[in-house]
């Protein structure tokens, strides 16, 4: 069953509202902990902490694509995509913060995301029109993703172990193209297909578009609750769960116009591709501190 936009950043939302629920009922119970379950000794809750992680998670965005040719074919449609990536990050946590209630630590963060499938198609269609077998198909190339993110770390004691609760906020930009498909078959023996090689099975003729790279920028709140593992050497790891949802700043749509050869005559297409203003992501990811 297909989701619509809405419930898919509903749910998002949802899982960020409960992550806050759980944070306003425990921050209260801080105590002063290290990420391997000790309690903190000497001036480690002093130090500057760097950190890196590694993270699968799902990116959310609903598009709606037209597209159309000279030659006959429109389409167009709204779908709600989702694409699995890999997010890679840096960063570092500063001192523990006296003046502020459950004394957190201040994280700087940064990174890179890549996708593991390279394109989703919005929408699709195959229509037979005037002897014309003609074919659309719109979709997104996915290109690359990088992040920015400051959040605060409370770390916490709960049911024996030692978790850190971060609500922060990041920036995430998104690198794509557009990309309208189009093809045109005349059908066997119509009076198209006599301007083809084989007239009675005519050859499927592609007709493609694509955009520039585009960038989309988007901010919005983050959370992420986080659990230490274990201790390896000078390396603490733990395991950590998180939520994103964005909101879309700038433009929101991306144009592109195309032309070629067919069958000796000089067609051109068009298309647009337009962005929801709301995204999200969730994701599940290990965390190595020093």
């Amino acid at each position: 069953m297909r989701l619509t936009a809405r419930s898919n950043i509903g749910m998002l939302g949802n899982a960020v509202i409960a992550l806050v629920c759980v944070f306003a009922a425990s921050v209260g119970h801080s105590q002063d902990v290290a990420m391997d379950g000790t309690r903190e000794t000497g001036n480690r809750s002093d130090n500057w902490l760097p950190f890196v992680a590694a993270e699968v998670s799902i990116h959310v965005q609903e598009f709606r694509a037209t597209g159309a040719t000279t030659f006959g074919a429109v389409h167009g449609g709204t779908n709600t995509l989702s694409n699995l990536m890999f997010r890679a990050e840096a960063g570092v946590a500063s001192p523990e913060i006296d003046i502020i209630p459950g004394h957190p630590r201040l994280a700087l963060r940064g990174g890179i995301s890549t996708p593991l499938r390279e394109t989703s198609t919005v929408t699709s269609s195959q229509a037979v029109v005037d002897d014309l077998e003609l074919g659309t198909e719109l979709f997104v190339s996915w290109r690359s993703m990088w992040h920015a993110g400051i959040d605060l770390r409370f770390d916490l004691s709960i049911a024996d172990h030692i978790v850190s609760i971060q609500p922060g906020i990041e920036y995430l930009g998104s690198r794509l193209r557009y990309e309208p498909s189009f093809t045109f078959r005349a059908q066997p023996g119509s009076d198209a297909a006599q301007q083809t090689p084989n007239p009675f099975n005519p050859p499927r003729i592609p007709f493609d578009g694509r955009s520039s790279p585009h960038v989309y920028h988007f901010v919005g709140p983050s959370l992420s609750i986080e659990v230490g593992m274990t201790k390896v050497k000078m390396i603490t790891l733990s395991a950590f769960l998180s939520s994103r949802l964005y909101w879309l700043v700038g433009d929101r749509d991306i144009q592109v116009d195309f032309s070629q050869d067919l069958l000796g005559n000089l067609e051109s297409g068009t298309g647009r591709l337009e962005s929801n203003f709301l995204a999200g992501q969730v994701g599940f990811g290990i965390r190595g501190s020093f």
